[in-house]
């Protein structure tokens, strides 16, 4: 299965033919959050997965304990980040298999220290942005390519809004390979902490590209070599 960051009670089988799983306990599955369910039987084994937000990417072996001792089951699951395409739906569950829409749907489901991965095209308010979206600590928004993942602001009669903020931090914030265009501003830092932006290109801005209202906060961008 494919999960994401902030997933919760994703059920997991295990079955075996000759039996023995009713006495199965002691779950681990690499940090997930894992319960099994009282429609567990001897052949098959019904867990209840959760993923904590700020979870490590990457796949999860299932250890657990039964009646003949230690049992490993690698690549149960696959946790990713939480998902955004043009081709999703906001009414699917985020994952790399089954995207969400929209950057807000994103945002709205993500906690601190997650990652949402935005697929190339275009997010703006004919597809349910409305951005001034504040972002939870640490977040990570990530997109596909700078040039092909663009997050736009609202253009009224050809011109932009005024007061239009795309991204706000309260408590730091890492943006890569994406353009933010048409926004008053394009990033507002509104609380301690940093800012820091890889492969982003900022346009069209009617007041400021990143805006840093608050003390101690630092906006940093790599070197041109690296």
């Amino acid at each position: 299965a494919t999960l994401r960051q902030g997933q919760e009670s994703i059920s997991v089988v295990v079955t075996r033919a000759a039996g023995g799983l009713a006495a199965a306990t002691a779950f681990d599955l690499g940090g997930l959050v894992v319960a099994k369910q009282p429609q567990s039987t001897d052949a098959r084994l019904v867990l209840a997965v959760t993923v904590p937000h700020g979870a490590a990417l990457g796949a999860r072996t299932l250890s657990f304990s039964d009646a003949s001792g230690a049992v490993s089951v690698p690549n149960v699951v696959q946790v990713g980040a939480i998902a955004s395409a043009p081709a999703g739906a906001d009414t699917n569950p985020g994952t790399t298999d089954a995207p969400f829409r929209s950057l807000k749907r994103a945002i709205e489901v993500a906690g601190p220290g997650d990652t949402i991965q935005l697929s190339d095209g275009a997010y703006d308010e004919a597809d349910g942005e409305t951005w001034g979206y504040a972002a939870p600590a640490n977040l990570t928004i990530a997109g596909q390519s700078t040039a092909g993942t663009t997050l736009n602001g609202p253009v009224v009669d050809g011109a932009v809004v005024p007061g239009t903020t795309g991204l706000v931090a309260p408590a730091g914030l890492t943006v890569r390979d994406l353009t933010l265009s048409a926004f008053d501003t394009a990033i507002s830092a509104t609380g301690a902490g940093a800012v820091a932006l890889t492969d982003v290109t900022v346009s069209g801005v009617l007041t400021t590209a990143v805006s840093a209202r608050a003390a101690r906060y630092s906006v940093t961008t790599p070197s041109p070599s690296g």
